[in-house]
């Protein structure tokens, strides 16, 4: 799929099995497979939402990161995931999921 440079973007991401009670803090980091010095987050700190809406569907939250006037340059759109999953068994009492992925969508100019 294509879009054109200046529209904006919706990705959803499924968070299964995980009811909106305990949906960890999060931060969605996208960028151009061949720029990645030009950022646009999406990410939940506690109760504040920055550039996404949640809700739940079937007992899984789903988060809509909408990327609004991003400025994004030309190329395969990625981002980097950093999930903080609470877990009493690390010794901050957080397990740190983090991993970058490449959206099957092409910003062109």
């Amino acid at each position: 799929m294509e879009r054109q440079l200046k529209s904006d973007i919706e990705v959803e991401v499924k968070f299964s099995g995980v009811p909106l009670e305990v949906l960890p803090d999060f931060t969605f980091t996208f960028y151009s497979e061949l720029n990645s010095s030009t950022t646009y987050e999406c990410s939940k700190q506690g109760s504040e939402l920055t550039n996404c809406v949640i809700s739940e569907r079937d007992g899984s939250s789903m988060v809509k990161c909408m990327l609004e006037n991003h400025g994004l340059k030309p190329g395969r759109l990625c981002v980097s995931v950093h999930i903080k999953w609470n877990d009493p068994d690390y010794k901050d009492g957080v397990r740190d999921d983090v991993y970058r992925k490449k959206l099957p969508l092409i910003i062109k100019p």
